[in-house]
């Protein structure tokens, strides 16, 4: 079973535990049906034989609380007590549902969960326990019993629609839309009102149906109405990841923005506006003054959070303002990631915290250029370098940049012919303005590039990590083993079906392997979902790679945390290059990568 997804829109990232067998024996929660006002206890005990965390280690529990109409992630540090960790709490009127992780600041116990409906004081489930049982901590193949139990008791709770149709796009894709529109239809004809979470359940609705137009009509009205309301900003949320997951684009698309920055005005401390501060931050057009709003306040709530240091400092980064501000802010962000605090706010596997380190270093660089410290600005850009385990062209470009205004015209050469072995054409621009201060014209140009390249030599084969051998057999029958294949360039894509970025980038890595037909590389599709799914999606969407089914113990050999991922194994049967995150674009980004693997 799948764990829910956080969904950024580029990429997915995807908790994939064990089986509750496990967690049972490791942690549990006290009693197991709690009620309202009851005083519950959650238990970790490192002495079990499957935990993972010791009795000296500090261990902290992140808990998502599920109210009736909204949700919160809280954090707790476990109080030592004889041989097990323990953290008691007062189980709050209105709560629907209580879902427990383990962490330390460095790691967590990935196998372990627990999990509980709550009960009113009367003993009956809470108004939303069974919505949030179809989909918490794992997306459940009995949900439609649920929903069912959900609505006999809260015929009102309108959010099921929305709850349901998630899970079925899981589980049984190809009927999503016809019971979508029964769902609708029934809704429009027994439903007068127009609640907040019944238009979040058709917003989203009209969006699976293709019907961008009346789900965006509906998000109007949701901001007009019910601008504080948790569910407008899922609504928003939702439209955004449906619009690209169906490639729209244009005036409609354009409206909603419009609309999200007029919704993100009037609810500036909701957590759907601190979410969307680093994408206010990078939008130069966006006034500082609403960035510093959002973000001074959430500081302010949430200190040791280093989200918030970083969309501000990013912001006055990007529009060269307040650029001492922004060295203190960007400090103290890189400080409270590099101790861990991501995880107790929005990270607990540590993939985010992982990813985003080498950004946070990329945007002190940034600041510490236009400040004039080149020194501090080179160290930085370096240390994201080291911690990047994606090719970012970008970064050899700011590197590139620091040695010009420097002086070291030859150090800032060598940069940007790295950035251009990773495909960026930027670099040849900037590689032309250098050649044509030092030879005073263009001639030989080209020649001079074709041979730099092709003696640039990148980090020995030696030195990268060798790739984990596998034995799969194809949805077409083929038997393919990685230790076979030595001697060509190797494309792994790890995706499935639900994942809107692996669907997007799709059509892109057909015509890749157009591209390669006659080079020695082999292109391999490994996907989470069940054979049956993948023949009945293959039909509608044709995938060239060749597709391995039911793949993810191999994800996890490859230790694949986001989708898409793509990894590229050179000819000697080692790790290249790995890409997460999908867009329509990505086999722009792969194709001068396998063209070097090829070298």
């Amino acid at each position: 079973m799948l764990l829910k997804t956080s969904i950024v829109i580029s990429i997915i990232i995807i908790l994939l535990l064990s089986p509750l067998e496990s967690i049972c024996q490791v942690a549990k929660i006290s009693p197991e049906k709690p009620k309202w006002d009851d005083k519950i206890e959650v238990i970790y005990d490192p002495t079990a034989e499957s935990a993972k965390f010791l009795p000296g280690d500090e261990i902290y529990t992140v808990y998502f609380v599920y109210f009736a109409n909204s949700s919160e992630k809280r954090w707790a540090k476990m109080r030592k007590d004889e041989e097990v960790f323990k953290y008691q709490m007062t189980v709050e009127e209105d709560i629907a549902f209580l879902t427990f992780y383990f962490i330390t600041l460095e790691d967590w116990d990935r196998n372990v969960s627990v999990s509980a409906m709550v009960y009113r004081r009367d003993g009956f489930p809470a108004r939303g326990a069974y919505l949030n049982k179809m989909t918490s901590p794992f997306l459940d193949e009995k949900y439609l019993e649920f929903f069912k139990k959900e609505l006999e008791l809260y015929a009102d709770n309108y959010a099921a629609y929305r709850d349901k149709w998630f899970v079925q796009g899981a589980f049984e894709p190809d009927t999503l839309e016809n019971v979508v529109k029964q769902d609708i239809a029934l809704l429009k004809q027994q439903v007068k009102d127009e609640s907040v979470d019944l238009l979040y359940s058709l917003s989203n609705g009209y969006m699976i149906l293709g019907e961008e137009e009346k789900s965006r009509n509906i998000l109007r009205k949701m901001v007009d109405k019910h601008p504080q309301s948790f569910y407008t900003g899922q609504a928003f949320d939702s439209y955004e990841y449906q619009a690209f997951s169906k490639q729209i684009k244009g005036e409609g698309p354009e409206e909603v923005e419009k609309m999200k920055l007029e919704l993100i005005k009037k609810s500036l401390e909701s957590r759907y506006s601190r979410e969307k501060s680093l994408y206010l931050a990078r939008q130069e057009k966006t006034p500082i003054t609403l960035v510093e709003a959002i973000c001074e306040s959430w500081l302010k709530d949430e200190p040791d959070h280093p989200k918030p240091y970083f969309s501000l400092a990013t912001a006055y980064s990007k529009r060269k303002k307040k650029l001492n501000r922004a060295a203190e802010l960007i400090d103290r962000a890189i400080n409270l990631l590099l101790q861990g605090k991501l995880r107790l706010y929005e990270d607990v596997s540590g993939t985010r915290t992982k990813m985003e380190l080498p950004l946070y270093y990329q945007v002190s660089s940034d600041i510490q250029f236009q400040l004039g410290n080149y020194g501090k600005a080179l160290a930085d850009i370096k240390t994201a370098k080291s911690m990047q385990e994606e090719p970012r062209p970008e970064y050899h470009i700011r590197e590139a940049t620091i040695w010009q205004k420097a002086g070291s015209f030859q150090k800032a050469e060598q940069a940007y012919l790295e950035a251009l072995r990773l495909g960026s054409e930027e670099a040849k621009d900037f590689l032309k303005a250098i050649y044509m201060k030092r030879h005073e014209n263009l001639d030989g140009f080209e020649e001079y590039i074709a041979r730099r390249t092709e003696t640039l030599k990148p980090e020995s084969s030696e030195e990268k990590e060798k790739a984990p051998d596998f034995e799969v057999v194809t949805l077409d029958g083929k038997k393919l083993r990685l230790s076979d294949l030595k001697g060509k360039a190797v494309v792994l894509n790890f995706w499935f079906i639900g994942c809107a970025p692996c669907r997007v980038e799709i059509p892109g890595l057909n015509n890749l392997t157009e591209e390669f037909k006659e080079k020695d590389v082999v292109f391999i599709a490994f996907a989470l979902d069940k054979e049956k799914n993948l023949k009945s999606f293959l039909q509608e969407t044709p995938f060239k790679y060749q597709i391995v089914p039911n793949a993810g113990k191999i994800a996890d050999q490859f230790r694949v945390r986001a989708y898409p991922t793509h990894i590229i194994i050179n000819k000697e049967g080692r790790v290249e290059f790995r890409l997460m995150g999908g867009s329509e674009n990505r086999h722009e980004q792969l194709r001068p990568l396998i063209v070097d693997v090829l070298k």
